[in-house]
Formats: structure tokens, C-alpha cells, sequence
């Protein structure tokens, strides 16, 4: 049977829970990702508004050996994404997901590269990250630059492959794993739900097969600023 905990995350305060000293979280961080003058002003433009920024947000992984299989949402668990602006998404060559993402393209269509969307480690079309829609679909209302609701009793997820001896799940070098690119020029929050698997030290599957869910993980994404590292 599977256990499930919650962990919240607000700004730089972290609030964990941990039933075991095996928890595969210790946070969140969100990077800023600088986008040139002229690309700004072209995406302003789309948007009509000012101010726009990009950020990235990171889950911090407490254990290197902990993959991030899926993120996910529902009736009883709702995955959630709201701003007070417009999410800029590009008309020509993006994507609700990274795998959508042709790094080719971003000398041709600049704002290609600070699309928003959803993933489970990669920025871009190098890895295939899968999706699952319910009865509405709600990447259809994301690319739209809207809010992200999932809570239908069908649900939804996406989830990343497994090849050995590699998964796009698990932490990088600084212990960090991709799960969003955002762009827009207003603060922006959501509540995630997860699930992980744990992987032996050359990251084939351990037997027998250790998994957890963390639920109404909160995250939050301020224009002031955030966090700069997982620690």
C-alpha cells in the first residue's frame, strides 16, 4: 500500500512533515530565467501587458534516489495553477508540456523558449514527457493562458519515461528536479500532487518496489523574488 504526505512550501519557509527519515522532498526553489529585451517586449505585446518575467520551479530532492514518476491531479486531489495575469504561451511551436519544446525553433521564434509549461526533468523535446487527460481537458484552458484546474473525477497526469539506466525523475547535479516553466507578468500559484519511486543506486527499479505520494504541495511564485538553492 502506498502512503501519501503532504508538504507545504511558502516563499522561503519550509513547513515538511516526514513519517520516515526517507522523505523524498526538502522543497522547492524558483529560478528566474532572463529573457533579452526584444523577446520581452515581443511577448509584452502578445499579452498586453508589462512586466513579464519567467520562472522556473524546481523540486528539491532530498534523496538522490527518489524519481519523480508523475504529477498528477483529481476529485479528491486537485492540481491547481493560477496567476494574476495572462500565462504566455507561444502561437508558433510551444507546447502544455516540454516535450513540446524543439530547441531548433528559438532562433527563428525567440519566445518559443519562455513558453509555459509542465514537466518531470527536461526543458525540451530531448525526453518524452507523456500526458493524461480526463473529462475536460485542462491543458486545452493552460494554452490558452489561463488558469490550470484539475479536479474531475477522472483526473489527469503526466508522467515522464523510464529507460535504463536513466529516468528523467531523478535529481540533477544540484539535487533539483524540473517540474515548470512559467511565464506572466503577475504572481503566480498552484497545489500540486506527486508520486514517486525509489531506484537503486544505478537507478534500476528497487525491489521490493518503495513508492510515496506527497498531496496539496503548494507552491508559490512571487515577482519579488525566490528562492535561489536547494539546500
Amino acid at each position: 500500500m502506498e502512503k501519501s504526505r503532504c508538504l507545504l512550501v511558502f516563499g522561503a519557509i519550509l513547513a515538511t512533515q516526514a513519517l520516515t527519515a526517507q522523505f523524498p522532498v526538502a522543497g522547492y526553489v524558483v529560478d528566474e530565467i532572463e529573457i533579452p529585451d526584444s523577446t520581452k517586449t515581443s511577448i509584452e505585446e502578445q499579452l498586453g501587458e508589462t512586466g513579464v518575467k519567467c520562472w522556473r520551479v524546481f523540486l528539491c530532492m532530498a534523496d538522490p534516489y527518489w524519481e519523480l514518476q508523475s504529477i498528477y491531479g483529481g476529485e479528491q486531489f486537485n492540481w491547481t495553477l493560477e496567476s494574476e495575469s495572462k500565462i504566455f504561451q507561444s502561437k508558433t511551436g510551444g507546447g502544455p508540456l516540454s516535450s513540446f519544446i524543439n530547441p531548433l525553433l528559438f532562433q527563428f521564434v525567440p519566445e518559443v523558449e519562455f513558453d509555459s509549461w509542465f514537466t518531470i526533468g527536461v526543458d525540451d523535446n530531448s525526453s518524452k514527457t507523456n500526458s493524461i487527460t480526463g473529462m475536460i481537458d485542462p491543458f486545452d484552458l493552460f494554452e490558452q493562458g489561463g488558469g490550470f484546474v484539475v479536479d474531475d473525477i477522472i483526473g489527469s497526469s503526466i508522467f515522464g519515461t523510464w529507460l535504463p539506466p536513466y529516468s528523467q525523475g531523478v535529481a540533477d547535479a544540484d539535487g533539483r528536479v524540473l517540474i515548470g516553466q512559467f511565464t506572466s507578468a503577475g504572481d503566480i500559484k498552484g497545489t500540486f500532487n506527486f508520486q514517486f519511486r525509489h531506484l537503486e543506486e544505478d537507478l534500476s527499479i528497487e525491489r521490493p518496489i518503495e513508492s510515496e505520494q506527497i498531496t496539496g504541495f503548494e507552491i508559490e511564485i512571487s515577482k519579488s523574488g525566490g528562492l535561489k538553492k536547494c539546500k
